[in-house]
């Protein structure tokens, strides 16, 4: 039978050791909460083994020098690493938990996942930087999950600045990213590689989501698929980000709809567009404003066609090919506006970290319960006093009143 086990309520402070702080071996379930990590030099959570849960919650990690979780398989054959179907058995869900300036010089400098279905949900990753690939996340053969999260100000040198995802041959389930926030997922001062959200193979849904202000000198500035089966881009906003392009999906050979998004303010460099596909592609009921144009276009010597249906915008360009047709479009008047897209449910972006990524340790309930006992301590303590105070008071005043009485009478008889 396979050990469970609960870390929670731990807090960590310069750990300066190379081996990984907890390796976990043949487990069953393993769950850490409430944990406070900072300023540590390698690994915490280690695993090259099955297990059959892995529950990180609730916990903040800073400063690490290492991927924070690193997970992988060292099953060979032939000298080749390989992955069977049972990895996808065993979970790994992180969630409440912050990662801030993460940094590896590996890959995945906050997660690195391998063979492992990966759950990322209401999770702030700030300042994580990676040398290889995912500069906050990166996730290989593998189902994933990643919701109300938010990535902010992550890059990498190669390619990924927020997550990497490859090789997701993953029984046909579609991976999905939801609710997200991908804010400054680049440094204006060094132009990074392709993409907040890079991925390779595999089906993929990205719907309710912001890319703000990303920038990168390769692929789409926000969303780059390659050789994947992109499903829908939908119910999203992509808004003053520059790249070659925004989204890029030139390397697909399924056909992609892009439904009800914000394009607001972005820049497409290099002479290309927005919207690069490769596919047939329905792009409708999207706003438009501000971009530069042309606005979408399909890789040379595709044969086919990009369909703009039903969209609102001030000017769509001309594009590099013939096979771009808009269809019952409209120009932008007065009246318009952006449309209302809203992430559904809480995201960690608006709240503050303290509040919320450790559960034992919240600094207004710290505060309150003190304040209380402060409170507490005054009435019962100086009760005593604070009556004599009271009716000294009380007391002053009446002899006044009768003062200015007497005082009235002597003037009245004068």
């Amino acid at each position: 039978m396979l050990l469970n086990f609960t870390i929670q309520h731990l807090a960590l402070q310069k750990y300066s050791g190379q081996s990984p702080i907890f390796n976990i071996g043949n487990r069953g379930n393993c769950v850490f909460k409430a944990l406070s990590i900072n300023k540590i030099t390698s690994n915490f959570i280690y695993s090259n083994q099955k297990f059959q849960r892995l529950e990180i919650l609730n916990s903040k990690f800073s400063h690490s020098l290492k991927s924070v979780v690193s997970l992988n398989r060292d099953d060979t054959i032939n000298n080749t690493k390989f992955h069977d179907a049972l990895a996808l058995d065993q979970d790994t869900i992180v969630k409440n938990c912050v990662f801030d300036s993460c940094t590896s010089e590996a890959k995945g400098s906050a997660i690195s996942s391998e063979g492992r279905r990966l759950t990322v949900d209401f999770c702030l990753f700030q300042g994580c930087e990676a040398v290889s690939n995912g500069g906050a996340i990166y996730i290989q053969s593998v189902g994933f999950l990643v919701k109300k999260s938010c990535f902010a100000n992550c890059t990498t040198s190669s390619f990924g600045q927020a997550i990497y995802h490859t090789d997701g041959k993953n029984l046909g389930e579609t991976d999905t990213v939801k609710d997200t926030i991908f804010y400054r997922c680049s440094l204006k001062q060094y132009l990074r590689n392709a993409a907040a959200l890079f991925s390779m193979t595999g089906k993929m849904a990205y719907t309710y989501n912001n890319c703000t202000k990303c920038e990168c000198k390769k692929n789409g500035a926000c969303i780059t698929f390659l050789n994947s089966e992109p499903e829908i881009i939908s119910h999203s906003t992509f808004a003053f980000s520059s790249a070659p392009s925004v989204i890029d999906i030139s390397h697909c050979q399924t056909s992609i709809k892009i439904h009800y998004c914000n394009f607001l303010s972005n820049v497409a460099t290099e002479k290309s567009a927005l919207v690069v596909v490769s596919a047939e592609t329905m792009i409708s009921e999207c706003y438009m404003e501000k971009n530069s144009s042309p606005f979408a276009d399909r890789s040379v010597g595709q044969p086919y066609q990009v369909v703009i249906f039903n969209c609102t915008y001030d000017s769509l360009g001309t594009p590099l090919t013939n096979d771009v047709v808009y269809r019952a479009g409209k120009n932008i008047e007065v009246d318009d506006s952006p449309l209302m897209i809203t992430l559904r449910g809480q995201n960690h972006c608006y709240t503050h970290p303290e509040d919320s990524f450790f559960r034992g340790f919240n600094l207004n309930v710290f505060f309150m319960v003190c304040g209380t006992i402060i409170l507490t301590h005054i009435l019962i303590i100086h009760t005593n006093f604070i009556f004599r105070l009271f009716s000294r008071i009380i007391s002053g005043d009446e002899r006044q009143k009768k003062r200015r009485r007497a005082a009235k009478k002597r003037n009245e008889m004068e």
